[in-house]
């Protein structure tokens, strides 16, 4: 029948079938891979780590029992039209070991699944969440869901909830033989639809403005038809670049992300990412002279991690004198990769001072920007030598005039 009744016609002796039902019913959910199909998962629920819907869990003191959370699921119908809707109301309890105790040398696998029965093809009408008895094996695989093995029937319209891997001569059910195998999340048409990681992201027939909460990265995302993908909604934290590049697989203009490896923020503009200015990321202080200088000496620095293509300024306050008048002052800085700064990293700012009386100090105030440093650990400074003179060179530090160093990330 491709035209159905709609719910909720009547007439005598009824119009609306067991399919109508199911197929109405299906239209509140999440979709399924076409129109008219419904996602199978688990309706969203308590958000405890140890109370979630459908959860499958040893008991608080480990038995020979387990224990399944209550839950309502939603099960498409494969050998008819629509979706069941099931519940289970309360904690039920299961006890594994008792009538299957553990194989004396061998590895057992059961399977705790939930399953629907409906007599058009099935010998019982119901809803069950029971075990799937494993056979004892030395290559242990997932019993196959049939009347055999602990299911009340052989209807294929399930959702498996837990596998069981009972070890050798087991004689509780504990935690980490419990592997957690419960289907993925269900929401009511238009909610937001939790989704594991991108994974389970790739299982949907997606719609225009479908939202989804992606668990993993801890941020909503929107499908866009324009746009062929999905929209990130807010600024989204990722480790890297690489990390970035690949969480976003539809940035757009104007998109926010931030990148914790190395504290920067970025923005997409057209078709490419850019850096914004972070501000200060460093500064140093020292009350300590550096005395007795005549070559070029390092006097003042600092190790960062830098970003390959931003501009970094550097501003130095310091006071400085020479022994002998006369004397002229070069003031540099340099910035070189690596943890330390040598007088042969790269000079990016000079300047030469006037002739200074012996021991007079004066204060300083010295401002530098620089372009293409490496990514990675660098550091970046001050060096001071006596450019003309007799005398020696004093980097002050006393605690009336402490030399302090300023560094900012200012963009690209």
């Amino acid at each position: 029948m491709a035209d159905r009744n709609p719910l909720w016609v009547s007439d005598t002796g009824g119009v609306v079938t067991i399919d109508d039902a199911r197929i109405g019913d299906s239209a509140l959910w999440t979709p399924g891979s076409s129109n008219v199909s419904v996602r199978k998962g688990l309706r969203v629920g308590s958000s405890s780590l140890t109370t979630q819907p459908g959860l499958v869990a040893q008991q608080t003191v480990a038995d020979k029992t387990i224990k399944i959370q209550p839950f309502q699921a939603v099960i498409p119908a494969s050998r008819g039209t629509g979706s069941y809707v099931v519940t289970l109301d309360a904690v039920k309890n299961i006890d594994l070991l008792t009538s299957h105790p553990a194989h004396g040398s061998l590895q057992t696998n059961h399977l705790i699944v939930a399953q629907v029965s409906d007599k058009t093809w099935d010998s019982v009408n119901g809803f069950n969440v029971i075990p799937v008895w494993g056979t004892p094996s030395g290559t242990p695989t997932d019993p196959t869901v049939n009347t055999t093995n602990g299911a009340t029937t052989n209807s294929p319209d399930y959702i498996t909830l837990a596998r069981i891997r009972v070890p050798a001569n087991a004689l509780t059910i504990t935690a980490s033989m419990i592997d957690d195998l419960r289907p993925p999340w269900m929401v009511a048409l238009g909610g937001l639809l939790p989704i594991k990681d991108a994974t389970d992201r790739a299982t949907l027939t997606p719609y225009d403005g479908m939202g989804i909460w992606r668990i993993d990265r801890r941020w909503a995302e929107v499908y866009s038809i324009a746009a062929g993908g999905w929209l990130v909604q807010s600024d989204a934290v990722c480790s890297s670049t690489a990390d970035r590049d690949a969480a976003i697989t539809t940035p757009y203009d104007g998109q926010m992300a931030y990148t914790t490896d190395a504290r920067t923020l970025w923005v997409r503009r057209s078709t490419t990412w850019q850096a914004l200015p972070y501000g200060r990321i460093g500064g140093s202080s020292a009350t300590s002279q550096v005395a007795g200088i005549v070559a070029e000496t390092v006097t003042d620095s600092i190790t960062f991690t830098a970003i390959a293509g931003r501009r970094y300024k550097l501003t130095a306050n310091f006071g400085c004198f020479s022994s002998a008048a006369g004397d002229q002052i070069q003031y540099q800085m340099r910035w070189q990769a690596g943890s330390s700064l040598t007088t042969s990293g790269t000079l990016f700012q000079s300047q030469r001072d006037g002739v200074k009386a012996t021991s007079t100090r004066e204060s300083i105030c010295m401002v530098g920007e620089v372009t293409g440093i490496t990514a990675g650990t660098a550091t970046i400074g001050l060096s001071l030598l006596r450019s003309s003179g007799t005398g020696t060179i004093t980097r002050d530090g006393s605690a009336a005039e402490v030399a302090t160093l300023i560094l900012e990330d200012v963009g690209v």
